[in-house]
C-alpha cells in the first residue's frame, strides 16, 4: 500500500510537470454586459511545444463565493513558434453590489527565471478587481493590455518598452511594479524586481538598461483605472524579458521618410494612422554591430499577430548587407477595423539563432467615429484622493472664466516645460512650450464649459505636474 502511494504521489509529481513549463505571463480583463453580467477573458502566454498547452480548460474565482468555474478555451493567436496568446472566456452574473477579487491559479510558469526560484514547480497567479455599485453608476470595462508578452533585449542595451494598455471608457490609467504572485496570491518565492527598471506611472514606458548578468525576468505591473478621483478598476500583467550575454550592437529602428505618416504620439511612441483604402508601407532595419561574429546571421521577422485582422498583409521587400538586414511590412487598410485601441505590430530581431531585440509600432485605424483616438495615453487624471503632482503649482482663477494662469511655484531644473490640455474622453486639445519662470496663460477661447486634464512635462518628458481645470 505504502508503495501504491508512492507510486501514485511520483505519478502526481510528473502529471504536475507535464502541465507546467508553458505558461510565460498573462493577464485577466472584463467587459460589461448588461445588468450584473461580464464578460471575463483570461489571457495565458504560453509556449505551443510544452504538453501543457493542449489543455482546453482552465480553473477560476470570481470573488463572489462562488467556488471555483471551469472555462474553455476561445482563441488561440500565433505569435511566433514558440509563443501563443491562448484566451479563455466566459460570461459571469453577479448576484449584486460588491468588489470583487476575479483570480485565476494556472499550473504552472515556465522554467528557468532568473527572479523566482524553481519557477517551474511555481503557479502563474492572475488577478483583477471588479466593482459593481449599487445604483449603477459605474459599470466598467477593464483596461485591455496587448504588449507583446515576451521581450528581448542584450546586455547593456536600452530597451524601452510600452505597456500597450487601452481603456475604451477613457479612465484615467496608472502603472506600478509590483511582485509577480504565486500560490494564493502570495509573492513568488525569491521575487524581486531588477536593479535599474524604471515605469512611468502615467504613461506605462518602461526603461531599462540591464548591466551585470544575462537571464530571464519575469515582471508584474499592476495598472490602476480611476474616474472622477475613484479607483474603478485594477488589472496586473504578468510577462517576460530575455536578457541576452551579448553585449550590446543590435539596433533596430523604423526607416521614417518611407512612412510619411509615422509620428510620436502624445506619449513619445512611433505611431501611424491610416484610413480605409490606405496602403503602409513599414520599413525597418535591423543592425548588428556586436563582436560575436565577424559575419553575423542576422533575421528580422514581422510579428503581425496583433495588426488589424480585416487589413491585407505581405512582405514584399527584403535588402541584407553584412551587418544590417532590412524587412518592409505593407498593410492594405480595410475601414472595419477602424477602433479607438491601437493595433501593436511588432518587429523582432534574430543574431546568431537568438532573439535580441523587439520593437513596438502602433498602427490606429481612423474613421469619422474614432478620429481623435489617435495616442495609447488616457486623459491625465488625479488617482484616488491623493495628487501625482511633483511640484508646487499656483492655478487660478479655477473654474476659469475668460482665462486661467497657471505658476510653477517650485524650482525645477528645466529651462523649457510643456503643458498639455486634454477632454475627458482623451482627446488632446492644447500643447505648449513654456519657461517655468513666466506664468502660463491659459485661454478659454473656444472651450466648452466641462472638466478638463491637464499635465506639465519637463525636457526629459517625465510628468512633473497633473491636475484639472474647470469651465463653468
Amino acid at each position: 500500500m505504502k508503495h501504491l502511494s508512492l507510486l501514485s504521489l511520483l505519478l502526481f509529481a510528473a502529471f504536475y510537470q507535464l502541465r507546467a513549463t508553458h505558461n510565460k505571463g498573462g493577464v485577466i480583463e472584463y467587459q460589461h454586459q448588461s445588468g450584473n453580467s461580464y464578460e471575463i477573458e483570461v489571457k495565458l502566454y504560453q509556449d505551443p511545444q510544452s504538453p501543457g498547452f493542449q489543455r482546453n480548460t482552465i480553473e477560476i474565482r470570481y470573488g463572489d463565493n462562488s467556488g471555483l468555474d471551469s472555462i474553455s478555451r476561445s482563441s488561440v493567436v500565433q505569435i511566433t513558434n514558440d509563443l501563443v496568446v491562448v484566451s479563455y472566456t466566459t460570461i459571469h452574473t453577479y448576484n449584486g453590489a460588491g468588489q470583487y477579487h476575479i483570480s485565476v491559479e494556472e499550473p504552472n510558469r515556465s522554467a528557468g527565471t532568473d527572479n523566482i526560484n524553481n519557477s517551474v514547480n511555481v503557479p502563474l497567479y492572475l488577478s483583477a478587481y471588479l466593482e459593481i455599485d449599487p445604483l449603477g453608476a459605474i459599470r466598467n470595462n477593464s483596461s485591455s493590455v496587448q504588449q507583446c508578452p515576451v521581450s528581448f533585449i542584450n546586455l547593456n542595451q536600452k530597451l524601452t518598452l510600452n505597456m500597450t494598455a487601452f481603456d475604451a471608457d477613457g479612465d484615467s490609467l496608472t502603472y506600478e511594479l509590483v511582485n509577480a504572485k504565486g500560490t494564493a496570491g502570495a509573492n513568488a518565492p525569491a521575487y524581486f524586481i531588477p536593479n535599474g527598471i524604471q515605469l512611468d506611472p502615467l504613461s506605462g514606458k518602461l526603461d531599462w538598461t540591464p548591466q551585470g548578468f544575462a537571464g530571464t525576468y519575469v515582471l508584474a505591473v499592476e495598472i490602476k483605472e480611476y474616474r472622477d478621483r475613484y479607483l474603478v478598476g485594477r488589472t496586473t500583467v504578468d510577462f517576460i524579458i530575455v536578457v541576452n550575454p551579448l553585449n550590446g550592437g543590435f539596433y533596430l529602428e523604423p526607416l521614417e521618410l518611407l512612412m510619411p505618416s509615422l509620428q510620436n504620439d502624445s506619449c513619445g511612441y512611433f505611431s501611424l494612422r491610416a484610413r480605409d483604402g490606405d496602403t503602409l508601407n513599414i520599413r525597418v532595419k535591423a543592425t548588428d554591430t556586436s563582436n560575436a561574429s565577424p559575419n553575423p546571421s542576422i533575421e528580422l521577422e514581422a510579428l503581425t499577430a496583433g495588426g488589424p485582422p480585416n487589413a491585407i498583409t505581405s512582405i514584399p521587400f527584403r535588402d541584407s548587407s553584412q551587418t544590417s538586414k532590412t524587412i518592409e511590412l505593407q498593410y492594405v487598410i480595410d475601414g472595419n477595423d477602424a477602433r479607438c485601441a491601437p493595433y501593436p505590430i511588432y518587429f523582432r530581431g534574430v543574431s546568431e539563432g537568438t532573439s535580441v531585440q523587439n520593437l513596438e509600432l502602433f498602427l490606429f485605424v481612423m474613421d469619422s467615429t474614432s478620429r481623435t483616438c489617435d495616442s495609447l495615453c488616457s486623459f491625465v487624471g488625479l488617482p484616488s484622493n491623493q495628487s501625482n503632482t511633483k511640484v508646487e503649482l499656483k492655478i487660478g482663477p479655477n473654474p476659469m472664466t475668460a482665462y486661467t494662469k497657471i505658476e510653477v511655484l517650485s524650482k525645477v531644473t528645466s529651462n523649457r516645460l510643456e503643458f498639455e490640455l486634454y477632454t475627458v474622453s482623451g482627446k488632446r486639445l492644447r500643447h505648449r512650450l513654456f519657461n517655468p519662470k513666466e506664468e502660463l496663460i491659459l485661454k478659454r477661447k473656444n472651450l466648452p464649459s466641462g472638466c478638463y486634464f491637464f499635465r506639465i512635462l519637463n525636457q526629459e518628458k517625465a510628468a512633473i505636474a497633473e491636475g484639472k481645470i474647470l469651465i463653468q
